[in-house]
């Protein structure tokens, strides 16, 4: 008991040191490989394919120390266009999402061509630990992708996170979705390793548990009421894209680049003062509407405070 008592307090000082702050940057602009918002390429095999149509989600994950990376693909009894919007709902993230205790969002900036980009902060608990971390988050209607960075200009609890959602139609099935998730993590040294064991393996079986979950509750409610999901997609038809045999199947990506046509240049006017990384899909269109709500950061904002140890 006096060991375990010990490491908590350990764990809690470390805790404390690290604490996510909007006060100041984080100290780096990025390690892992980031995501660009165009669509991912899959290639599984005839048991993983089986999986899928029995409504079983797909993994696929790489470990290494304190990193990870992984895929999951999930099919969806609900159209894409409801599945986008349980996605892009971060204000009921709190509700719906493991682990997922709030969402801030602090910066939104919305383009002519659809793209929306938003600053957010998030708290997660895992375990004993609360974790805080902030991300440049956008979303893409013309590939029905949404897709993420930490936001750099303040420190996070993780040392890197990225990640990537794309919602096609289901290849076959007329009223269905095929969902991919795909992220990436760097934890700091002093994270536990059940912490890593967790966001790639748990962790990512629940970001498409819950998406399939809400969107087909959402598709059921509207059925029965007639109502039409307010987000339009701008997704063309990439049907040809999907390929599929008697040895499993793939999506082909250099298909869907060619049915995907890019949005027309424009001058972009700054949506903020504060320094932001927003991808190149969208540093050439022009917002037309900010909304700029960035709060003070407070005490509150610390993972040491707010930590449950």
């Amino acid at each position: 008991m006096f060991q375990l008592s010990k490491l908590l307090v350990i764990c809690y000082i470390i805790c404390y040191s690290y604490a996510s702050t909007k006060n100041k940057p984080h100290d780096h602009s990025g390690v892992l490989t980031q995501y660009d918002g165009k669509h991912i390429p899959y290639s599984i095999d005839k048991l993983q394919l089986d999986k899928l149509n029995k409504g079983e989600p797909v993994v696929i994950k790489e470990t290494s120390g304190k990193a990870g990376t992984g895929t999951v693909i999930q099919d969806v009894h609900a159209p894409p266009e409801i599945c986008f919007e349980r996605i892009a709902d971060l204000d009921n993230y709190y509700k719906v999402v493991p682990k997922v205790k709030s969402v801030k969002v602090y910066r939104e900036s919305k383009y002519d061509n659809g793209t929306v980009n938003l600053g957010a902060e998030f708290t997660v608990g895992i375990s004993l630990l609360t974790f805080g971390y902030f991300i440049n988050l956008t979303k893409e209607p013309k590939y029905n992708t949404i897709y993420w960075v930490l936001d750099y200009a303040h420190t996070s609890d993780f040392d890197d996170n990225v990640g990537h959602w794309q919602v096609l139609p289901h290849p076959n099935k007329e009223g269905w979705s095929r969902v991919l998730y795909s992220t990436g993590v760097k934890l700091y040294p002093w994270i536990p390793n059940f912490i890593v064991t967790f966001l790639t393996n748990t962790a990512l079986v629940e970001s498409t548990t819950w998406v399939k979950k809400e969107s087909e509750k959402y598709a059921l409610e509207a059925k029965k009421t007639g109502s039409s999901p307010s987000f339009k997609s701008g997704l063309p038809d990439v049907s040809k894209c999907f390929h599929e045999d008697e040895n499993g199947a793939s999506y082909d990506i250099s298909c869907s680049l060619e049915e995907v046509k890019e949005a027309p240049v424009v001058t972009e006017e700054e949506s903020s003062n504060e320094a932001t990384q927003v991808d190149s899909l969208v540093e050439d269109t022009e917002i037309i509407e900010t909304k700029d709500t960035i709060e003070n950061a407070d005490s509150n904002n610390e993972i040491g405070n707010d930590s449950e140890l």
